[in-house]
């Protein structure tokens, strides 16, 4: 935990340092930013179905979220779209279930995802405006 709050504060100490030289972005630029990326399924569970025993009533299962340290590589293709590239570290999730009788409740099991994501990224803003505001969709793989 102290390698990841001390990566955490040079990579913030780095973007306060370079943030005034930073603001203007145009076409052809590659732009390099650091930071916490969060992946935060959207679970929805209903009644969780054995083999040969049909739906148990209140019964549910979920995955949690996991933030990590990320980085991002931004191609600008023109003056309000880039490809982005984002980098992570392995995201760790753990697998619960709800309302089951026994041993079968609680901690299912944990899985470890490591997602590169390409996206295409839109500042709908001026180029040199000081705040850069954007939208993106992405594929990840």
């Amino acid at each position: 935990m102290a390698k990841f709050k001390s990566l955490l504060a040079l990579s913030l100490v780095g973007m306060a340092l370079a943030a005034p030289y930073a603001t203007a972005h145009e076409r052809g630029d590659i732009i390099m930013r650091a930071g916490l990326v969060t992946v935060d399924p959207h679970e929805e569970s209903e009644d969780i179905r054995l083999h040969g025993t049909g739906k148990l009533p209140g019964t549910s299962a979920g995955v949690n979220s996991d933030t990590q340290i990320g980085l991002n590589y931004l191609y600008m293709l023109t003056d309000h779209v880039g490809l982005e590239y984002l980098a992570a570290t392995p995201f760790k999730h753990d697998a619960y279930a709800r309302g089951l009788p026994g041993d079968l409740d609680g901690h299912l099991g944990t899985f470890k995802q490591l997602p590169p994501t390409v996206s295409l990224v839109y500042f709908p803003l001026s180029p040199y405006s000081t705040v850069q505001p954007y939208v993106g969709a992405g594929i990840n793989y």
